[in-house]
């Protein structure tokens, strides 16, 4: 376990876990008060395969930390439940390809379409991510009534990965579609 006191661990280590749990913290706001200790050792590392070592200090606060998290609701931003696909009050499928991506809504009969331009740098994961987040802008900004259930297709399982677990993963552990 990262959090025993005596062991060391690279500052590249320590600054990936500052990071997850910084991001943690938009869960559980009031968990906030922790981490010093570990900015604080990060402080003195200049490497980033420097050796730290974990003290009694930051054992404790993410000790702390885990057995907080672990009894905390935290915020609810959304409400997660399985409903039938017949339920959605809206459909959207996203697509994109090297030359273009849009959504289409079978419902309204609309599609939005946009070019990608051949000296474009990003790769089609990007514009898999933008066409599914310019349909839920879309959703947002124009659809009224609000949907209640909102079912985004697309033949991307990273996209799917992506949103269902609210984490991107590393480049090379994304999954090609």
């Amino acid at each position: 376990m990262f959090a025993n006191p005596r062991q060391l661990h690279s500052l590249r280590d320590f600054q990936r876990l500052a990071g997850w749990v910084n991001w943690s913290l938009n869960v559980f706001p009031l968990l906030r008060p922790d981490l010093s200790s570990v900015y604080e050792k990060m402080r003195r590392g200049t490497f980033p395969f420097q050796k730290l070592s974990i003290n009694n200090s930051i054992s404790s606060e993410l000790h702390w930390l885990a057995a907080h998290i672990n009894v905390s609701n935290g915020v609810w931003i959304i409400e997660l439940r399985e409903w039938p696909r017949s339920e959605a009050h809206n459909t959207f499928i996203c697509d994109a390809c090297p030359i273009g991506m849009g959504f289409w809504s079978p419902k309204t009969c609309e599609g939005f379409v946009c070019a990608i331009s051949p000296f474009a740098q990003n790769g089609i994961f990007f514009f898999e991510v933008l066409t599914v987040l310019s349909a839920l802008n879309h959703v947002c900004e124009l659809v009224t009534p609000k949907p209640h259930h909102l079912a985004i297709l697309t033949d991307s399982l990273s996209m799917f990965d992506l949103f269902n677990m609210l984490h991107a993963l590393l480049l090379g552990q994304l999954r090609t579609t």
